[in-house]
């Protein structure tokens, strides 16, 4: 879990992880960039291991963070789990579960909690990918990883490290839509703007073709996607 400045969210997030994998073995790891609230005070409330990161080594934080985690979990399967999500307390059962022969990664759903009047306008607006058949693809900060492969692959500097990683995995990537959890984030206007430009900023950096991206940002309503794919860059 990577954590910058998460003291609103990340006791719910722990809490739901707590009650998640209670029949599972399992070791939390925290990675603590650079907080100047309560996030690491919150994380020691709970049974986590707590690394603290006290400056960037790489362009695109959230990946490098993810990387130094990925160091201290030696675990037959990886999960990441964004410090703001919410896992439903049969998440990890249903998620490890799917993992079949061959499959290499496992995705669940998340969903926006519609905690905030945005946040519940834009509950509804997430609901237009399943009608155009968008809903098969993983989105989101959740996934599980069968361990061997991803230590095989790792993590780069990325914008989108988790799409980079699905990209170059061997074998077959899992989304199981029952699997939910809730992003817990309250939302605004200048967060999603600046979401959709990180987005394609992404897509540019991945080298995924251009009318695609535009199709996409036309199609989902997504119009600041284009913006960033046309601006570029390499990291945050």
């Amino acid at each position: 879990m990577a954590a910058h400045n998460e003291e609103k969210y990340i006791p719910r997030c722990l809490e739901a992880i707590e009650l998640a994998t209670e029949d599972v073995e399992h070791e939390t790891i925290v990675i603590c960039d650079r907080c100047t609230d309560r996030t690491k005070e919150e994380a020691e409330r709970f049974p986590v291991r707590i690394v603290v990161k006290d400056r960037a080594g790489w362009k695109n934080s959230y990946a490098e963070n993810l990387e130094i985690g990925l160091g201290y979990a030696g675990g037959e399967f990886v999960a990441v789990v964004d410090a703001d999500i919410r896992v439903e307390p049969e998440y990890f059962r249903k998620v490890l579960g799917a993992f079949g022969e061959g499959v290499v990664s496992v995705s669940g759903r998340v969903v926006t909690e519609p905690s905030k009047p945005f946040n519940r306008l834009y509950s509804i607006w997430e609901k237009t990918y399943d009608l155009l058949g968008a809903g098969r693809e993983p989105r989101g900060g959740n996934r599980v990883y069968r361990g061997e492969e991803l230590r095989r692959v790792r993590f780069s500097d990325a914008i989108a490290p988790d799409t980079d990683v699905d990209m170059r995995v061997r074998g077959k990537r899992v989304y199981l839509r029952d699997a939910v959890s809730y992003h817990m984030r309250e939302l605004t206007l200048g967060k999603c703007f600046r979401g959709q430009v990180n987005s394609g900023r992404a897509r540019r950096q991945l080298r995924m073709p251009f009318w695609r991206t535009l199709l996409h940002s036309v199609v989902r309503l997504r119009p600041f996607v284009i913006l960033g794919y046309l601006i570029g860059g390499e990291g945050d």
